[in-house]
């Protein structure tokens, strides 16, 4: 769906949809932020079990 043509509108009507404008460019960089987010969570937890079995193979 396209943006609404503010032209004519009231400023609650650019601000509805500048506020569109916004969330269409950050909805992309929040999602590869939480991906990122979910690859660091995933390492740590790859290191944690490397660590055990490195521990465990000590003994």
């Amino acid at each position: 769906m396209g943006l609404a043509n503010p032209d004519g509108g009231g400023i609650e009507t650019v601000r509805e949809v500048r506020d569109e404008i916004d969330a269409k460019v950050t909805a992309p960089f929040d999602e590869v932020e939480r991906l990122a987010e979910e690859e660091r969570a995933d390492a740590d937890s790859s290191r944690g079990v490397v660590t055990v079995i490195r521990d465990t193979l000590s003994l």
